[in-house]
């Protein structure tokens, strides 16, 4: 529920700024997610989508001029994070191994949590 009022928030804000699609892609990410709590994924989909869902606020973050450079590289270093912990995902799932969830969601906690208290609609 908390993704999709941030989801939301995000979405406002790139409609004001005249960028539909971006706005779209938020909305469906959101959708997407919206079986899932914001911080644990449990199937190769749910976290492909909270992936580029972290991305699109990042990218949201980065237009809005509003945030100072250590808090865009603190988001863009846990960004990494969340996307290093689904390459990992991706490889096991492309090799049909067994997948873990456990360093995906904690990446995505770590996102989350600052995201949140730094005020970045995701």
């Amino acid at each position: 529920m908390k993704l999709k009022i941030l989801a939301l928030a995000a979405i406002c804000a790139l409609a004001l700024t005249g960028c539909a699609s971006v706005a779209q892609d938020v909305a469906a990410v959101a959708t997407n997610l919206s079986s899932n709590t914001p911080s644990q994924v449990a199937t190769y989909v749910d976290a492909t989508a909270a992936a580029t869902l972290a991305t699109k606020a990042v990218d949201v973050a980065v237009t809005s001029l509003k945030f100072d450079k250590g808090t865009l590289s603190e988001l863009s270093a846990l960004n990494d994070g969340v996307h290093a912990a689904w390459l990992d995902l991706k490889k096991a799932n492309d090799a049909q191994q067994s997948l873990s969830f456990a360093s995906f969601n904690a990446a995505l906690d770590a996102f989350n949590a600052y995201a949140t208290v730094k005020g970045v609609a995701h």
